[in-house]
């Protein structure tokens, strides 16, 4: 998928401040890729996870920050020592690139992109895994219309 008709399936999707989202998705996606080759990380679903966190907006709710609603601190050991902190994270590059580390290790740990969205939410919301699959087929189907339009 080409990121043009990512960025026209976001706008439909979330709205008109997807583009510059989508963009930094697209960067940290790439920065990830490039620092573990081989990974399963890709844009779409970076996205997919910004559409279900926040519709791509940079909110605050509960703990989490920014698109991908990334949370300062962690139970997590592999990741407790170098959070941004709650400022740092209202980047939306910053956050991109964070949200892209956090899911890009899930995909790492788990088997199956459907228990890598339960880590990335940390299972806190029963059928997440699900609501961001389901999103992601709706992207790609919007991005597919688009390319052949």
């Amino acid at each position: 998928m080409t990121l043009a008709a990512l960025i026209t399936a976001a706008l439909h999707l979330a709205g008109p401040e997807s583009a510059p989202v989508v963009r930094a998705a697209d960067h940290a996606v790439a920065v990830y890729r490039s620092e573990h080759p081989g990974t399963r990380l890709d844009t779409e679903l970076l996205v997919a996870v910004g559409i279900v966190e926040s519709r791509l907006r940079a909110v605050e709710a509960g703990h989490g920050v920014g698109v991908w609603q990334v949370i300062p601190w962690a139970r997590q050991p592999l990741w407790r020592r170098t959070r941004p902190t709650r400022q740092q994270l209202r980047d939306v590059t910053t956050n991109a690139l964070w949200g892209a580390k956090i899911l890009g290790g899930c995909l790492r740990m788990r088997t199956s992109i459907g228990a890598a969205l339960t880590c990335y939410n940390g299972g806190a919301s029963p059928g997440y895994d699900r609501r961001v699959l389901r999103v992601l087929r709706t992207l790609r189907s919007a991005a597919k219309k688009e390319t052949t339009t």
